[in-house]
């Protein structure tokens, strides 16, 4: 469905000056953007986001990293960092500048739709919103509610796209801005730019470049709406792709893959966890490698056909193969040659 027209026509009456804004999003996208928006002097109206944990359950969060720390807690032995938590929560940004809070929790009852109502905004930004907004809501904003998608439209729709940019080893991402309809990612494109993905890039770095790039989108935005030329063009969608969530069993190794697929199999989770594995009755996660380009016949993938001279263990993959440099382990980056010792590592023994 083209928003195009209707667009174009509140656009005459409607300019930068003045122009009403609510942002829905959590920590990354919406923060940069709501940031730029002040920054900009430019009306933000509200904001809708995650709730924050309250105090008992944050003070819970921080008892359980303890735990972790010390190697008690099994739940989440194997997670380091959302790339996320580095930037300020929408939340904190709106306090400290009395913008009206509302939670994404809320999103379907009746008091949510009566309070956006009353904030009457013109334009609704969305970046890295968690949930499928109602026709209700979509309806609610006079010129447009816009979606900024990290990847590169119609290829990618779905909440983790560069998680499978980086497990697929794609060369490029970027960031759509779109119309948003009532499905996932399928609305008119308004604009887009792209990044190079770099072959050393995990998942955090290209998420880092693309909240910065957001800005630039952001911009663009404006200042369409400053000169009247707000509108978009329909997604083509025989090249639309889709894809489910990454996590759980997508992290897990398959020895067979290559050792680039499976170095890129721990890129596209890190640095919130890394690739799994199984050695024995033993869980391991492997934080970081170096591919090898040589390949022993004799090998089965998975075998540990070496310890090196710095203690790493030498993996053998169904091509090529790949040193072991770091592994998490209890919530923490350590290095291979100490798993080595730990775990009395040697030649023959088989990950799977």
């Amino acid at each position: 469905m083209s928003h195009s027209r209707g667009v174009l026509k509140m656009i005459a009456k409607i300019r930068e000056a003045n122009l009403r804004i609510f942002v829905m999003g959590n920590k990354g996208y919406a923060s940069k953007i709501l940031q730029t928006l002040l920054l900009r002097k430019v009306d933000v109206v509200g904001i809708c986001c995650r709730k924050d944990y309250p105090l008992r359950v944050k003070l819970k969060e921080s008892v359980r990293a303890k735990v972790i720390k010390w190697g008690l807690y099994n739940k989440e032995l194997f997670q380091f960092q959302n790339p996320f938590e580095r930037y300020e929560s929408p939340r904190k940004i709106a306090a400290s500048n009395r913008i009206p809070v509302l939670y994404a929790g809320a999103i379907k009852k009746p008091e949510f739709e009566n309070t956006l109502r009353m904030l009457n905004p013109d334009l609704i930004l969305v970046a890295g919103f968690h949930r499928l907004i109602p026709a209700n809501i979509i309806r609610i904003p006079k010129l447009a509610i816009i979606n900024f998608h990290p990847s590169l439209l119609p290829k990618h729709r779905g909440g983790t796209p560069n998680r499978w940019i980086i497990r697929n080893g794609e060369k490029e991402t970027g960031i759509t801005v779109h119309f948003l309809d009532e499905k996932f990612d399928t609305g008119d494109i308004i604009c887009q730019e792209k990044i190079d993905v770099n072959p050393n890039d995990t998942w955090g770095d290209v998420e880092h470049r693309l909240v910065d790039l957001s800005i630039v989108l952001l911009d663009q935005i404006l200042e369409k709406i400053k000169k009247g030329t707000l509108n978009g063009t329909p997604q083509q969608e025989c090249l639309a792709t889709y894809e489910s969530s990454y996590k759980g069993d997508h992290t897990v190794i398959d020895w067979s893959l290559s050792a680039h697929e499976i170095k890129q199999i721990c890129y596209a989770i890190k640095p919130l966890s890394g690739g799994m594995t199984k050695l024995g009755m033993n869980k391991f996660c492997i934080w970081e490698v170096i591919e090898l380009e040589r390949h022993d016949p004799n090998a089965s993938p998975g075998e540990i056909i070496e310890i090196d001279n710095e203690n790493c263990p030498i993996v053998a993959c169904g091509e090529g193969q790949i040193k072991i440099v770091q592994f998490l382990s209890n919530g923490r980056i350590v290095r291979a040659s100490k798993i080595v010792k730990q775990m009395k590592l040697q030649r023959g023994f088989s990950f799977y």
